[in-house]
């Protein structure tokens, strides 16, 4: 009995440390200006999900549609057939237990704006994946904190020559994130 209980928690001991550090190498802060630490291709099915849901939601205030379409037409292509190459992505955790998620994010210069870009995070689906969270901003934070076991995510924004950054937090409700809450820090020198 004492061996079995030995097996058993050196076992498990394992697991968590393996589950650590898997977590320890998932990037959890994303800026739009600096690179992601881990890379991973759009899958087609990812980059289908995501054009998909921007065709959908074209009326909608978070549509990137608009910039999308605009940044295809310059470049002479469909909307349908923008290529993976616009984005780059990575995976995080975000329900505990649960498979990877995507963050995405454009490295095409044309979709960005002033200083701010669009974000959208991915979810894996039977069937491919689906947009669980679509912003606008400067960067966003995986949070530790969670809201229906998914990890809250922090969209941030920059002012005054980043001096002054807000966070708008957004908590997993309903199959999708949503606004929760929202904070300022102003940065002294």
């Amino acid at each position: 009995m004492k061996l079995w209980f030995r097996l058993a928690t050196a076992i498990l001991i394992l697991m968590l440390v393996q589950h650590a550090a898997l977590w320890a190498q998932e990037q959890q802060r994303f800026d739009l200006e600096g690179p992601f630490d881990h890379p991973v291709p759009l899958s087609d099915s990812a980059r289908e999900a995501l054009l998909s849901y921007v065709g959908q939601n074209s009326n909608s205030p978070k549509s990137e549609h608009g910039f999308l379409e605009h940044c295809a037409q310059e470049e002479g292509t469909p909307t349908k057939n923008i290529p993976a190459s616009w984005f780059v992505a990575s995976s995080v955790t975000l329900k505990h237990g649960g498979p990877p998620s995507l963050v995405v994010v454009s490295q095409f210069p044309c979709l960005w704006g002033a200083h701010a870009g669009p974000i959208w995070v991915l979810h894996p689906t039977d069937s491919g994946y689906r947009v669980i969270f679509v912003g606008r901003g400067d960067g966003l934070d995986v949070d530790n904190t969670r809201s229906n076991d998914y990890r809250d995510l922090e969209l941030v924004y920059f002012f005054a020559l980043g001096e002054e950054r807000r966070y708008s937090k957004f908590c997993y409700r309903e199959d999708e994130y949503q606004p929760c809450g929202q904070r300022t820090v102003y940065q002294s020198h």
